[in-house]
């Protein structure tokens, strides 16, 4: 699909929603472990927690930190094992035989869970978007989209009889008011337009950039690692960075131009990437209301090999 609008940096994404369809406020690590016969959380990456859900038969290490323990089996563990046993077939693990869940049934233990409100979680609500096509020429489209405020537009093009979905994501719109948007899109004899839009209620967290801003992340090996950043005025530099394990030497370094950090915004968090002498990083980071503390998910690839996922707390100051 041809699009005018690559100043927002639009990328390709998914034919279908494979979560909620919008950022989590809260996800990624809780500190449990994925042991034998725990409930978990499955998402495509960090704050993409959504409907889907998994039940382990192993102890499986690799996934602490990557996804979110909320349960366990509490009876019917050989339920699991049998369902674990099933042969499977493709690159998918399509069961051979199709397992069948006879009924589910969802109970509250406990004052927190019988109170829990699920409209108290401002979650982000997704609808349609207005959108009408003012004209069609030459196998183009011309479609004009109305955008809400504070939200996220995904942007979807069917020209084989909704056989089919393309797929845009536009990013965020942190505007105040809403707007029109217009866009040129390919068209066909039959073609179809659809703009979903994913509004967020709560205020947005996470700061546009760092820039001139002083960043601290305590890791939580042994003993505890310290790094900071003096981020620069500008995106290519140069940032101040030191790193310190226990009592060793203070590791300092500029980071500029093509090794200059760089941070994206999500709603709630943002993801900060960069490297010193030693590995790479990449930082998930939650910004929670109100709190000057907060928590970050690390996945670090050392140079010599290997990756470590780690976690800690960081400052922005």
């Amino acid at each position: 699909m041809a699009s005018t609008a690559t100043i927002w940096g639009i990328r390709s994404v998914d034919t279908n929603f494979a979560n909620a369809g919008y950022y989590m406020l809260d996800s990624a690590t809780n500190g449990l472990a994925h042991s034998n016969g725990v409930i978990s959380m499955a998402n495509s990456g960090p704050n993409t927690d959504g409907s889907q859900f998994f039940l382990t038969a192993t102890n499986v290490p690799d996934w602490d930190g990557n996804y979110t323990v909320f349960g366990n089996v509490v009876s019917g563990q050989t339920v699991v094992a049998e369902i674990a046993d099933v042969p499977v077939q493709g690159a998918g693990s399509r069961p051979v035989a199709d397992v069948v869940l006879n009924s589910v049934e969802i109970r509250r233990v406990g004052s927190a869970a019988e109170t829990f409100s699920i409209e108290a979680q401002h979650l982000p609500s997704v609808g349609s978007a207005p959108a009408g096509v003012l004209a069609a020429t030459g196998g183009t489209a011309r479609v004009a989209v109305e955008v809400c405020p504070w939200s996220e537009i995904l942007f979807r093009t069917s020209t084989n009889g909704l056989a089919s979905w393309q797929s845009e994501d536009w990013g965020y719109f942190t505007n105040d008011t809403s707007h029109v948007v217009e866009v040129e899109a390919t068209a066909a004899d039959a073609a179809f337009f659809h703009a979903s839009c994913v509004s967020y209620s709560n205020a947005w967290t996470a700061p546009d950039a760092p820039w001139g801003r002083l960043f601290t992340a305590v890791w939580n090996t042994d003993p505890p690692t310290i790094m900071r950043v003096q981020f620069g005025s500008v995106p290519a530099g140069p940032h101040g960075y030191q790193r310190q394990q226990g009592t060793n030497e203070w590791l300092n370094l500029l980071l500029t131009g093509p090794y200059a950090p760089q941070w994206t915004k999500f709603p709630y968090s943002a993801r900060l990437y960069l490297a010193d002498n030693q590995s790479e990083q990449s930082y998930s980071l939650w910004f929670d209301p109100g709190r000057e503390t907060n928590r970050f998910t690390l996945s670090e690839y050392p140079f010599g090999g290997g990756r470590r996922l780690l976690s800690g707390t960081f400052t922005l100051e």
